[in-house]
């Protein structure tokens, strides 16, 4: 079984990323599960999903160092240790959408990841490896400590809003645990000709055109307007992933009731 996992809080900007998240899982018609983990004090009120699972967790402040990233880590941490999940993990961040399913599986002390491309470091110890991810659950588990035990030593000393990031590749190498790499969802921005077959779309930085102006940003996007300009899209990936806002917007527009 393939548990696809992200984790948030709650408020309206990755409120609106989840729900598309949601709508293109279900529209490729991806197997397994999709759970929302969102970390919240016992009194707030949990979002609602049609398909979407949502597991309330509980915050770790003590321990976060004001690193908003920390709260994946917690999270997925106290949900293996709840539930003891068998399968497959696959890690998202809430701002990805499915182009087509992930149907196969992997095996345990076989995880697979996408290919961080632009990843330097000197070390030929340490893979270029990032999520999106497929882990067992298992290994997933055993690598959580050491992943958060180099977060919490990455930002202390560098403060980078990528620390977690940097942080799975050193806790991945120096529990012995290697990936497979593959382009499994291409962060906006990368070259067509390196990521633009993967499943997945990350949209963590804006969409732009050929004249690198931008067409379509995350931050500044109201949901559920449509998207001019959509074709002009740089990277192909790109088109597919603006065509999917788009689709899931005229959808909402038209159920949502009018005022």
């Amino acid at each position: 079984m393939i548990h696809t996992v992200v984790c948030t809080d709650v408020n309206d900007s990755v409120d609106w990323q989840c729900r598309l998240l949601e709508y293109t899982w279900k529209r490729a018609a991806q197997s397994g599960e999709l759970l929302r983990l969102v970390t919240c004090a016992p009194d707030v009120t949990l979002p609602s999903h049609t398909h979407a699972r949502v597991c309330r967790m509980d915050p770790q402040p003590e321990q976060t160092m004001g690193y908003k990233a920390f709260e994946r880590l917690f999270a997925l941490q106290q949900w293996l240790e709840r539930e003891r999940p068998l399968g497959t993990v696959l890690i998202l961040d809430p701002d990805c959408v499915f182009r087509r399913a992930i149907h196969q599986p992997v095996e345990a002390g076989a995880p697979r990841a996408q290919h961080w491309v632009d990843y330097r470091c000197a070390s030929e110890l340490t893979q270029a490896a990032t999520w999106p991810m497929l882990i067992d659950a298992g290994d997933l588990q055993a690598l959580l400590p050491s992943w958060i035990w180099f977060t919490a030593a990455v930002y202390r000393v560098t403060h980078r809003w990528e620390s977690d990031m940097y942080a799975l590749v050193s806790a991945a190498s120096v529990r012995g645990l290697r990936f497979s790499l593959d382009a499994v969802g291409a962060y906006v921005g990368w070259p067509d000709e390196l990521v633009g077959q993967a499943p997945i779309v990350h949209y963590c930085q804006d969409v732009v055109d050929d004249e690198g102006r931008t067409i379509w940003a995350k931050r500044s996007y109201r949901p559920w307007d449509a998207v001019p300009n959509a074709s002009r899209a740089k990277q192909a990936y790109c088109r597919d992933l603006l065509a999917l806002v788009n689709e899931h917007a005229l959808q909402q527009r038209q159920t949502q009731p009018p005022g």
